[in-house]
């Protein structure tokens, strides 16, 4: 289970080193829960300071080993939470069930909550003997990035916050959502909908949500309103006021979880992101789903050996459900 590196540590070595046996450097290095947790980290730990770097075809066939019958396991890939604040829960698990039904293990990464600094993942997930991985959303700023040694890793992008370019994404329809949203206000009589969109979200979503009502509405930018998620909420109620004063609108499209409550009773709503517990009407995103298509376009690239930034990447986009 050693690289072809000339002078790279084997797992004898650190066995050696830490005067423990082989089998239990190879079963902590593949993380299976047989060794005690602060034995496993202290051998990992050993493991990436000497550098070394797990052979994943050999880490295949060790890892197929004694597993019995059913789905041959093939590699472990991580899910990596690039910002503490991300909330990519349903995705995870979705990312779960198909890593599991395809043959891979799943390693949730929190470089935070581990005190690992991003540069240093890269280092961390090469001696894991991890060469795929799927990045959370992430909620730093208006256009974040995640920068990582990409030409040793398969990567998917999950959700359409992170800029990064050359890299396979999986993410919301925002198009579809706001489109579906229209024709089920249209049914219930609506004649003419305002917007009302957090601003971030509108630039973190490229501008989908109000290219969608633009189009489908034949309804001019006045009649869409962005909140701004910066300013007090007495501000923001005073020009949500104004605005609606001068649009008139018979009903609202909203994404913006502030303004829910600042309309008349009466006005007709729809929600363009109902979370897990809310109730509708409103659109339902299929994050389970974001996350599982996620890991198949991982399955893909890593069966084709596709590492690193690609030339022509795939967008993959997931439609929301609509909720009464």
């Amino acid at each position: 289970m050693m690289s072809a590196k000339k002078g790279a540590p084997t797992v004898r070595s650190l066995a050696a080193e830490l005067k423990v046996s082989p089998i239990t450097v190879s079963r902590a290095l593949r993380g299976q829960d047989t060794v005690r947790p602060e034995l496993a980290e202290r051998i990992r730990r050993r493991a990436e300071t000497r550098g070394y770097r797990r052979d994943p075809v050999v880490a295949e066939v060790m890892g197929g080993l004694g597993r019995g019958k059913g789905v041959r396991y093939r590699e472990t890939v991580a899910f990596v939470w690039t910002h503490a604040e991300g909330g990519a829960a349903e995705e995870e698990a979705g990312a779960r069930a198909a890593a599991e039904a395809l043959g891979y293990r799943l390693e949730v990464v929190k470089p935070w909550r581990d005190g690992l600094k991003e540069r240093d993942v890269s280092r961390v997930l090469a001696a894991r003997g991890i060469r795929g991985m799927l990045l959370s959303p992430n909620s730093s700023g208006p256009a974040p990035r995640y920068d990582l040694e990409w030409a040793n890793f398969a990567a998917v992008l999950v959700g359409s916050s992170l800029v990064n370019t050359g890299l396979t994404r999986v993410a919301r329809d925002y198009y579809h959502d706001a489109k579906l949203a229209l024709e089920r206000l249209r049914e219930a009589g609506a004649k003419r909908v305002g917007l009302v969109l957090d601003a971030s979200i509108h630039e973190r979503t490229d501008r989908r949500y109000a290219a969608a009502f633009l189009v489908h509405e034949g309804a001019t930018a006045a009649r869409v309103h962005l909140v701004d998620p910066c300013a007090a909420e007495a501000e923001e109620r005073r020009r949500f006021e104004r605005w609606f004063l001068k649009v008139k609108p018979d009903a609202l499209l909203t994404e913006s979880g502030r303004v829910v409550e600042w309309p008349r009773r009466g006005l007709a709503q729809a929600r363009l992101h109902l979370r897990a517990k809310e109730a509708g009407p409103g659109v339902r995103p299929d994050f389970p789903r974001v996350g599982a298509e996620a890991m198949a376009a991982l399955d893909g690239l890593l069966r084709a050996g596709r590492l690193g930034l690609l030339a022509q990447p795939v967008t993959v986009l997931v439609p929301g459900r609509w909720s009464e």
